[in-house]
């Protein structure tokens, strides 16, 4: 697990995704179809993403997964920037 783990946060910190629309709920969709496209494991499902902004162009908090059948929850970070955003698990 913790392999899926690390790969999952190298592949994650590097990614740069076009975003579609500035909203809350939107950028949490955007962010959540990202997650969704790098996963290349069959046994991680993407629940679900929520964001709160925390400070500017700065959003945080949580996405939940089902890695095997366990629930897992991982803390992220979202910069946005214009019509683009880069976010990282942590």
């Amino acid at each position: 697990m913790k392999k899926i783990i690390l790969l999952l946060l190298l592949i994650v910190s590097s990614v740069l995704i076009s975003c579609s629309g500035t909203s809350k709920e939107e950028l949490e969709k955007d962010v959540k179809a990202g997650i969704i496209e790098q996963n290349k494991d069959p046994n991680i499902l993407i629940n679900d993403v929520n964001l709160v902004q925390t400070i500017d162009n700065t959003y945080e908090g949580y996405v939940n997964t089902t890695e095997s059948g366990e629930k897992v929850q991982y803390n992220i970070k979202v910069v946005v920037d214009g019509d683009e955003f880069i976010w990282e698990l942590y």
